[in-house]
């Protein structure tokens, strides 16, 4: 299979460039490591003392050992120093708020969480729902001292907005299916570091034939039955993720987007299927 790059900057996950190093932890390495080595190389010159080449050495290659490889409270150590110094220059300031000034702040807030959720509802009306799961908490929010029922303004907007979808991307469906099972898996699926982090077990990239990432890509998954479990787009670096560890069975994937044709993939999961990335090229 033809080896392809791969957007970084997923989830805060680096990729490992060289063996089992990421750049950052490879360019510390070679850091320390290569400027105790000039020493070592002077004092093999007898240009310096070895009392002086031996100790740099050995502290320089030690820090970029701590560096690249070495945690510090579960964060990697050039954070965790970065972090202190922060700490100390600018320390934590604590603010009393009297009755008053709590009273204001609320009510700043409320008008703030007003404002907000008129213009999520506005949103909503102007396009398809897409984003989380197809069910929808029926919780009701009041604005305006009126009660607003979210699920049935949902609805209403999902009914007026679901033949102008059906228009846009019926053009762009295609009729090809392919199959992804644990056993061929391995053909579409790579490997990035920290997997083990994405909260999903369906996660996927989306790329032209040039390997170029495809952005803004509606992409929805649904059950054996056709009911929709989780939607969203995919985002600048191609990526859909899914939120949640789903249960082994055959689910479906129908990606639509104004400019490429996918395929309809049909995904059979079972326990042995891995959380890694499926790449999956338009026409």
């Amino acid at each position: 299979m033809r080896q392809h790059a791969i957007p970084q900057n997923i989830l805060d996950v680096e990729f490992k460039i060289f063996t089992k190093f990421t750049l950052k932890e490879f360019a510390y390495l070679a850091m320390g490591i290569g400027a105790g080595g000039i020493f070592l190389f002077l004092y093999s010159k007898d240009q310096v003392p070895g009392a002086v080449a031996i100790p740099i050495f050995i502290i320089s290659s030690g820090i970029g050992i701590v560096l690249a490889l070495v945690p510090i409270n579960d964060q990697p150590a050039d954070q965790f120093i970065k972090n202190f110094v922060n700490a100390i220059r600018k320390p934590t300031r604590r603010v009393w708020l009297d009755s008053k000034m709590k009273q204001s702040r609320t009510e700043s807030d409320a008008e703030l969480a007003k404002e907000q959720v008129s213009k999520n509802l506005e949103d909503t009306i102007k396009q398809p729902k897409i984003i989380g799961s197809s069910k929808v908490s029926e919780k009701k929010i009041v604005t305006e001292d009126k009660h607003v029922d979210l699920l049935e303004e949902l609805d209403s907007a999902e009914e007026k907005t679901e033949k102008k979808q059906t228009k846009t991307t019926a053009s762009n469906t295609s009729s090809k299916t392919l199959t992804i099972t644990a056993q061929n898996a391995g053909q579409y699926q790579f490997d990035i570091q920290g997997v083990e982090r994405l909260p999903g077990n369906i996660n996927v990239w989306l790329s032209d034939k040039n390997y170029k990432p495809i952005s803004n890509a509606v992409v929805q998954l649904y059950d054996q039955s056709g009911n929709v479990l989780y939607a969203n787009r995919t985002v600048e670096n191609g990526y859909f993720l899914t939120n949640k560890i789903f249960n082994e069975g055959t689910y479906i994937l129908k990606i639509s987007n104004d400019k490429y044709t996918f395929p309809s993939v049909k995904i059979v999961l079972d326990n042995s299927f891995t959380k890694k990335p499926i790449k999956i090229t338009a026409y």
